[in-house]
């Protein structure tokens, strides 16, 4: 596919393809939210991506993209000690 080539050469992802109302980018999404926009499938297919490097065609209800994830960060429960002001303050609002 030429566009997956010239990306991958270093093309400006902002000069090629169609427009959109969709963003063009998304920064720390998650799977949840990329299926909001795009549909389930597309969000499966998407997280199962390699990082680094432009992938696709993957296919929305809105037609085939060109995808590239700059990384992952996996989810997890955080530590008590991280949230706990946060889940004290939460407590304390009737």
């Amino acid at each position: 596919m030429q566009l997956l080539e010239m990306l991958n050469d270093g093309g400006d992802p902002e000069a090629l393809g169609d427009p959109t109302l969709l963003p063009r980018t998304y920064q720390l999404a998650s799977q949840r939210i990329i299926a909001r926009d795009f549909g389930d499938e597309f969000a499966r297919e998407v997280v199962s991506l390699p990082t680094g490097d432009w992938s696709g065609p993957l296919y929305s209800p809105f037609g085939a993209h060109l995808v590239k994830l700059d990384a992952r960060i996996e989810a997890r429960f955080p530590e008590l000690t991280e949230i706990r002001d946060a889940a004290l303050d939460a407590a304390e609002c009737p």
